[in-house]
Formats: structure tokens, C-alpha cells, sequence
């Protein structure tokens, strides 16, 4: 018997296993249907790769714990009797830190070849809009000044007549960057930080 965890519930199936001379292991047997084994000696319990997409969506956008996420599982399982359900949680905790890493290791080229092994930062993802050379720097980046280069510096000497603001203040989500709801506010005569205080 293995209990299978897929996003409607928990389940236990039989389970017939390839005997085989030229059989792979448990652990393989499980991959091919797309179940991820919770344990690579005896598995008893397996997670499909759905429930391991929806469990890293609802952590990043929902913060959804493990603890909750097993509650609502057993819940659809059982509605009546959850805590019937055997729970699950410290085995999702184990194999969604390694789904995780399995997926960055793919999604950064990483995934197809085992010879190659990740350095430190090599896992890391690269901000799109923050100044690399030679991805979005011009090549002689190096060798302008950078005292006339900024913005802020050239739009300070600019003649501030007949403006209502001269800058915009938000805030800003540092994990994703989205902005929070009705924080934007307008900054008058040089930029007061007071009405920041206000927008949040």
C-alpha cells in the first residue's frame, strides 16, 4: 500500500510492483506515473507533481504553510472525519524542499546533465532589470563617469515652474515587486517624505 497525496486528497492505492530481472528501482517506478517518492528506501508515500506545483504556488502567492496546506488536503479528502486522514506533513515539508531543487537545478541548466554540478550563486536568479554588463549595461559602461549619469542628478538642476509634483513615492513589494494598493503619492516642493508616510 502507498499513500498517494495528489491535490484532491489523500489515498491509498496497491501498489504492484515490477519484479522484473531488469526492473529499476521503487524510487524509478514511482517517477514514471509522476508520483515523488517520500522516503528512496521503502516508499510508503508519494506526491504527484501536480500537488507539488500547487503546493509551491499557494506557499510563494498565498504563504500557505505545510501544516495548512495537508489540513485542506485531508479536509478534501474526509470533510466529515479529517483527522481520520493520516497526515502527510513532514513528509511534504522533506520532498517539496527537494522538488524545489530539482526544479531550479532545471530551470537553470542544471537538470539533463549530472557531470555538472551548481557552484555557489549558480542557482540564484538573476534580477531583469538590474544593471548587468553585458547583458543590459552598454559596453563602455565602465569608463563614463557616473556622477553625470544618474537621472536624479540632471532632473535636479531642471527648472521646477508650473509643476503640481516633483517626484512620485510607492511602495513596493521587495520579494515580487508589485506595488501596494494606494501608496503612490505625489512629493511637493523637494521631495517631503511625510506624504510617504501617509501613502502606507
Amino acid at each position: 500500500m502507498v499513500n498517494t497525496v495528489h491535490t484532491t486528497g489523500v489515498f491509498k492505492h496497491k501498489v504492484r510492483w515490477c519484479q522484473c530481472q531488469s526492473a529499476p528501482k521503487k524510487t524509478v517506478q514511482l517517477f514514471q506515473p509522476q508520483l515523488f517518492p517520500a522516503s528512496h528506501l521503502q516508499p510508503e508515500t508519494a506526491f504527484t507533481f501536480d500537488v507539488l506545483d500547487h503546493f509551491h504556488i499557494d506557499a510563494m502567492e498565498c504563504k500557505t504553510a505545510a501544516a495548512s496546506f495537508i489540513k485542506k488536503l485531508c479536509r478534501l479528502t474526509n470533510n466529515a472525519f479529517p483527522h481520520v486522514v493520516p497526515n502527510r506533513e513532514r513528509e511534504l515539508c522533506q520532498v517539496s524542499r527537494q522538488w524545489h531543487d530539482l526544479q531550479s537545478r532545471k530551470w537553470l541548466g542544471f537538470g539533463h546533465d549530472v557531470e555538472k554540478t551548481p557552484q555557489n550563486g549558480n542557482l540564484a536568479h538573476y534580477c531583469p532589470a538590474c544593471p548587468q554588463p553585458g547583458i543590459n549595461l552598454p559596453d563602455d559602461w565602465n569608463s563614463k563617469s557616473a556622477y553625470h549619469n544618474y537621472r536624479a542628478m540632471n532632473l535636479a538642476n531642471l527648472d521646477r515652474k508650473n509643476r503640481d509634483a516633483t517626484g512620485i513615492g510607492a511602495c513596493a513589494c521587495a520579494r515580487h515587486g508589485c506595488f501596494v494598493p494606494h501608496t503612490v503619492v505625489d512629493f511637493q516642493k523637494g521631495g517631503r517624505y511625510a506624504f510617504v508616510s501617509k501613502g502606507v
